[in-house]
């Protein structure tokens, strides 16, 4: 079964991240990808306290939560040819897979740069955002406290 979307975390100020994202935008006919910075998520203190301190990318789909490596090879699934290949090597090791993301996380900005702040979408984008009350009123910490099982 196709996911309604799937919410891509991502690093607001870096430039890497950044352009990511608008491959990403390009590539979204279907509408599947919605997009929140790290920053939105952080400050509405809405991820999972195992996700709070991560400096990586983090995807939201079917109610779970995928992580650097695992998260970029869903979201490959998700492209057209060729960039669906990349979702052929979830046979790699997490550990391994990883590690490799790892190091590439650590040199983005060095070798792609730092926004002062995160971009604003332009007008055609913005509806591919989640906007902070959406996010807000989505997560667990709402729905839990809202509606409490009796």
């Amino acid at each position: 079964m196709e996911e309604a979307y799937i919410t891509v975390f991502y690093d607001g100020v870096c430039k890497f991240c950044d352009k990511t994202v608008q491959f990403l935008l390009r590539r979204n006919k279907n509408g599947v990808f919605r997009f929140a910075t790290l920053q939105d998520a952080r400050s509405l203190n809405i991820l999972p306290p195992s996700l709070e301190q991560v400096d990586s990318i983090i995807i939201l789909v079917s109610g779970k939560y995928m992580v650097k490596s695992q998260a970029v090879i869903k979201l490959a699934s998700f492209l057209g040819f060729p960039y669906r290949l990349i979702s052929h090597f979830g046979w790699i090791p997490t550990p391994i897979s990883d590690f490799l993301y790892d190091q590439v996380a650590k040199v983005r900005y060095k070798l792609f740069g730092k926004y002062e702040s995160c971009v604003i979408p332009d007008s055609h984008q913005m509806q591919h955002f989640v906007s902070k009350q959406e996010l807000y009123l989505n997560s667990n910490k709402y729905t839990n406290s809202c509606f409490k099982k009796d």
